[in-house]
């Protein structure tokens, strides 16, 4: 079974080359995945309020939410959240 990957509000998430999604990882709006990125169980990324890139060659962890930039690594149920706006 592959993993759910959802439009939200007419965008579609942008999948890199060779992104492994687990099946319970599901991508939602405006999502970015970058080359090679990895995406564990259970670590939605959603894209319906605030933009999320993962970048090339990351790893996201089981149970991780997240949104920033290349080459990070994320242990299983951290959460980064967008600063509030002002």
């Amino acid at each position: 079974m592959g993993a759910l990957v959802l439009p939200f509000g007419g965008v579609a998430p942008v999948l890199g080359h060779d992104v492994f999604l687990a099946p319970t990882a599901v991508p939602v709006g405006r999502v970015a995945l970058g080359e090679v990125a990895s995406v564990g169980h259970a670590a939605p990324q959603r894209g319906d309020v605030h933009a999320i890139e993962v970048g090339a060659q990351s790893i996201v962890q089981d149970g991780a939410l997240v949104g920033i930039g290349a080459r990070v690594e994320f242990e299983a149920g951290a959460r980064r959240e967008p600063p509030p706006e002002r």
